[in-house]
């Protein structure tokens, strides 16, 4: 499903400001959401409101991120980035939430690691498509030099902001473990969309 809605989120932005999208996205989201939630949400702290306005400006940047990564660069060579949020979730789990160590789940994350290494090795060799050759003639890049130096800065500036929404994103689920054990998902959906309407 996320890999659908990032294709949505692209083609979004080809014709569309991406705060605007974004905006647009969060506001939605807030508005279906507050007629139903609205009573319950009152009946929060006010520190859990604080830990809820904290993990809304981490996912305004990480959905900033995302639509400017996905916006300057092939959604097929960066949603496979986002499986770093696997390593990430397996490294807190034990560190921060005392998880047992399994020693298959280290394979996977191994796994992953390779799988992204190759990935970018790839990618990097692709990078300039050609034109296949005609009449015994050499095939020649379809795209000029300077057109491919922009493709090979918005790659690097593609995948780092790509990689930092990733990292965010499991952030702000580990953020959701803590939030959820004194508050309910309409009542952290509610503040959490609220928050985000306004930041963007």
């Amino acid at each position: 499903i996320i890999g659908f809605l990032n294709v949505l989120k692209k083609k979004a932005t080809e014709k569309t400001n991406t705060l605007f999208v974004l905006a647009f996205h969060s506001t939605l989201g807030f508005l279906l959401l507050s007629w139903t939630a609205f009573f319950d949400a009152l009946k929060i702290s006010p520190q859990s409101i604080l830990f809820l306005l904290i993990k809304s400006v981490i996912v305004a940047f990480m959905w900033i991120f995302e639509l400017i990564a996905l916006k300057k660069y092939y959604i097929s060579s960066l949603q496979p980035i986002s499986s770093i949020k696997v390593v990430i979730g397996f490294v807190a789990g034990i560190i921060i939430f005392s998880e047992p160590f399994v020693w298959w789940k280290c394979i996977g994350v191994a796994i992953i690691f390779v799988g992204l290494i190759m990935l970018n090795l790839y990618d990097k060799k692709h990078i300039v498509k050609f034109e296949p050759a005609k009449n015994n003639l050499q095939a020649t890049p379809t795209l000029t030099p300077d057109e491919q130096q922009q493709l090979k800065r918005n790659r690097i500036t593609a995948i780092t902001l790509f990689l930092l929404s990733s990292i965010l994103s499991e952030i702000s689920a580990i953020l959701d473990k803590f939030i959820l054990n004194n508050i309910s998902p309409n009542q952290m959906q509610f503040w959490f969309m609220m928050f985000v309407s306004i930041i963007l």
